[in-house]
C-alpha cells in the first residue's frame, strides 16, 4: 500500500508540473515570448511548490530537519544532479547568453543561509542551528532584491520555440490547465509529505537522508519535468537557467516562507550541505569564466554529477553513523 501511495503522489506531481509547464510556456509564446516575468519566475515558482508543502507540513509537526532538509536537498539535486546531466548530454551553446549573475545569486544565498542559521545559533538555548522568524523575513526579503538580478541575467535567453507553431489554444483553456496543475502538484506534494512523515514518526528512520535525499528529490520532479520538456524543444539554455532560478527560490523565499510560519531549527551539518550548493554556483562560475565558449562542458556537468554522488555518500554515510569520518 505505501508502494501505491508513493506511485499516486509522484504521478500527481509529474502530470501537474506537466500541465503547469505546458500551459506557461503557450501563454509565453501568445503574449510574452521569452520575457522573465512570464516564463522564468513562473517556472520557478511552480517548481518549488513541492517544497513548499513538505516544508510547512514538515515544520508544523515538529520534524524541522525534514523541513529544511528537503529545500535544500532539492537545491542541491537542481544546481548538481540535474544541471550536471543537462549540461552532461547537451551544453549550453556558445552563442547562447549564460546565467552567470544566477550563479552569484545561489553563492550568495547559500552564504545568507548560513550566516542566519548561525546567528540562530547563538540565540538558541539548544545550541543548535536554526532559522528564527526574522531571519525567514530576510531570507523572504533578499529573494525579492534579487529578482532584478536574475532578470537581468536571462536577458536574451528567452524561451523562443524552434519547432512548428500549433494552432493557437484559447486562453481559458490555458489558464484551466494551470489551475488543474497547480492543484495536482500541490495535491501530490502534500501526500508525499504525510507518507513520509508518517513513515518517519512510526518507524524512527533518520530525517536527514529521508529530506535531503528521498523527499528532494520528489519535489524536484517539477524542475526534472521542465528540463526534458525544453531540452525536447531545443532550449537548453532556458533548461538550465530554470534550474539555477529554482535553486535561488528554494534557498531564499522556500525556507524563507517555512521559517516565518514557524521558526526552523536546523541540525549541525548543514554548513557542509550549503557547502555543496556553493561550490557547485562556484564550480558553474569558475566553466563560465575560464571554459571555452562561456559555456558549461560536458565534463564540467560529470563534474557537477561526481559532486551530487559525494553528497548524497555523506549524507548515507551520517545516517550510518559515521559523519564523525567527516565533521
Amino acid at each position: 500500500m505505501l508502494g501505491v501511495n508513493v506511485a499516486l503522489s509522484v504521478a500527481l506531481i509529474f502530470f501537474g508540473s506537466t500541465c503547469c509547464i505546458w500551459s506557461i510556456l503557450r501563454i509565453a509564446e501568445r503574449y510574452a515570448r521569452g520575457r522573465f516575468w512570464m516564463v522564468y519566475l513562473p517556472l520557478a515558482l511552480i517548481g518549488a511548490l513541492p517544497e513548499l508543502m513538505m516544508g510547512i507540513m514538515a515544520n508544523a509537526r515538529g520534524l524541522g530537519i525534514v523541513a529544511i532538509g528537503t529545500p535544500l536537498g532539492s537545491s542541491i539535486i537542481n544546481l548538481l544532479l540535474l544541471g550536471g546531466i543537462a549540461s552532461a548530454i547537451s551544453p549550453t551553446r556558445a552563442h547562447e547568453p549564460f546565467p552567470t549573475k544566477s550563479a552569484w545569486a545561489i553563492a550568495a544565498a547559500s552564504i545568507l543561509v548560513m550566516a542566519v542559521a548561525a546567528a540562530g545559533r547563538l540565540q538558541s538555548q539548544l545550541g543548535i542551528y536554526s532559522i528564527p522568524r526574522w531571519g525567514g523575513l530576510l531570507l523572504i526579503a533578499a529573494f525579492a532584491a534579487m529578482t532584478p538580478l536574475m532578470r537581468e541575467s536571462n536577458v536574451g535567453n528567452g524561451y523562443s520555440p524552434r519547432h512548428t507553431p500549433k494552432p493557437k489554444v484559447h486562453v481559458l483553456w490555458l489558464v484551466l490547465a494551470l489551475v488543474a496543475g497547480v492543484g495536482l502538484v500541490t495535491q501530490g506534494a502534500s501526500l508525499t509529505a504525510k507518507i513520509a512523515l508518517a513513515y518517519i514518526e512510526n518507524s524512527g528512520s533518520a530525517q536527514n537522508a529521508i529530506g535531503l535525499i528521498g523527499l528532494a528529490a520528489i519535489a524536484a520532479l517539477p524542475e526534472a519535468t521542465a528540463s526534458v520538456y525544453l531540452a525536447l524543444h531545443k532550449q537548453t539554455a532556458t533548461a538550465f537557467s530554470n534550474l539555477m532560478n529554482s535553486t535561488i527560490a528554494n534557498l531564499l523565499l522556500i525556507l524563507g516562507i517555512v521559517a516565518t510560519v514557524a521558526p526552523l531549527p536546523a541540525y549541525d551539518s548543514l554548513p557542509t550541505d550549503l557547502g555543496f550548493t556553493l561550490l557547485g554556483a562556484l564550480l558553474v562560475l569558475g566553466a563560465v569564466a575560464l571554459g571555452k565558449g562561456r559555456r558549461v562542458s560536458r565534463g564540467e556537468g560529470i563534474t557537477l554529477i561526481l559532486l551530487y554522488a559525494l553528497f548524497a555518500l555523506l549524507v548515507l554515510l551520517r545516517q550510518e553513523g559515521s559523519a564523525n569520518l567527516f565533521f
